[in-house]
């Protein structure tokens, strides 16, 4: 699952290590995170910052601020560090990792298995799919972070931000971005030149949603805590999307042809189309039936997410029959995962009717799948 890109403002997301943990904009001395020289005692600034000099005078790139294990234990990223951790150097837990998941298992250093993660430069090398992501669309209604026509081929390796890349916009990446980041809570996705990127959803061009201020670290060890994300889901009632804020369109603009229902054959983005049964492909940004077997999906649970189409206020208690849709990371996380294709369990092992996993994963909604 890789790509490339030019890692334009690589470094910025340093400026993490300087943000107190309520208030994700950045505070504190210029020197915790800038270098006018890069040098101090005729040595390259920061341990981790060797490989530098960093575009933006910063001492420290993506990778490298955000290497470690998320240790802390009280409501808020506060104990051990200031950053999220995305990229472990030990076998990460559930308890320790984050919402999008960990690096750790496609690393080429750690788990180094290609389809349990993003292959992203500095982290893995290409791996054997190629560059085009798998499901690249070439219907023009995805158009990968404006950055290049839909179906285009992919030829540089995905990168953290950029062109290439997921986070920021296409021109300057991050840059700036964590110097105006609102404090948490409901991301507008706002636009005000690249400024404007610390109110889209974790930094994603374009996307709403609504942030959790410890990125879900305390509510993997709390069912049914509303300590979580929100993400932006569209209700859809044909295959046509006009939604370009959520999760899924986002996901989409890399994997166009996994978001066509029951029609199209693989084609991406139909001008509309059937949304009944029999699928080709589990459906994304629809609502979770109210009726059973679904029923059972009450309290929210973040080893099976849902999206809101509502992401203004705060998650609230048993509200997933009124609001639950479910989004591409409804069963993947975005980074990495210690299962295969990012999934967020292991789909390989489960057995209908045989009781064993009742309530988890793909029986959370499927109940009735798994009764023995």
């Amino acid at each position: 699952m890789k790509k490339t890109k030019n890692i334009l403002g690589l470094g910025v997301l340093l400026l993490f290590c300087m943000m107190p943990a309520a208030a994700w904009s950045v505070s504190g001395s210029c020197t915790g995170c800038h270098t006018m020289h890069n040098s101090q005692g005729g040595n390259p600034v920061g341990v981790l910052g060797a490989s530098g000099p960093y575009n933006n005078l910063v001492i420290n790139g993506c990778i490298g601020c955000h290497t470690g294990t998320n240790t802390q234990g009280s409501a808020n990223l506060t104990t051990s560090s200031d950053a999220p951790y995305v990229l472990d150097t030990v076998v990460p837990t559930a308890v320790n990792t984050l919402a999008g998941g960990n690096f750790y298992w496609v690393a080429d250093a750690y788990g180094n298995t290609d389809s349990k993660g993003h292959n992203v430069v500095g982290i893995s090398g290409q791996d054997a799919i190629g560059l085009d992501p798998p499901g690249w669309s070439t219907n023009a209604a995805f158009q990968f972070n404006g950055a290049r026509a839909a179906g285009v081929a992919w030829v540089s390796q995905l990168t953290c931000d950029g062109v290439n890349g997921c986070h920021g916009d296409v021109t300057n990446g991050i840059s700036g971005s964590h110097h105006n980041n609102i404090n948490g809570g409901s991301m507008l996705a706002t636009t005000s030149g690249n400024q404007g990127q610390g109110n889209h959803f974790r930094f994603l061009q374009g996307i709403k949603g609504y942030e959790n201020v410890d990125f879900e670290y305390d509510a993997i060890t709390v069912p049914g805590t509303t300590g979580h994300n929100k993400y932006k889901g569209e209700i859809r009632v044909t295959d046509a999307v006009t939604a370009h804020d959520t999760m899924t369109y986002f996901c989409s603009s890399c994997h166009g042809e996994f978001h066509a229902n029951n029609g199209g054959g693989g084609a991406g983005l139909s001008s509309g189309g059937s949304m009944a049964s029999p699928w080709v492909r589990h459906p994304v940004d629809i609502k979770l039936p109210a009726s059973a077997p679904y029923t059972g999906y009450a309290d929210y649970d973040v080893t099976v997410p849902m999206a809101y189409a509502d992401t203004t206020t705060a998650p609230a208690a048993n509200d997933i029959q009124a609001s639950g849709i479910i989004t591409c990371l409804t069963c993947h996380v975005a980074h990495g995962s210690t299962y295969a294709d990012l999934l967020r369990w292991d789909y390989s092992s489960y057995v209908v009717n045989d009781g064993v996993n009742t309530g988890e994963g793909c029986f959370k909604c499927h109940a009735d799948k798994d009764a023995p």
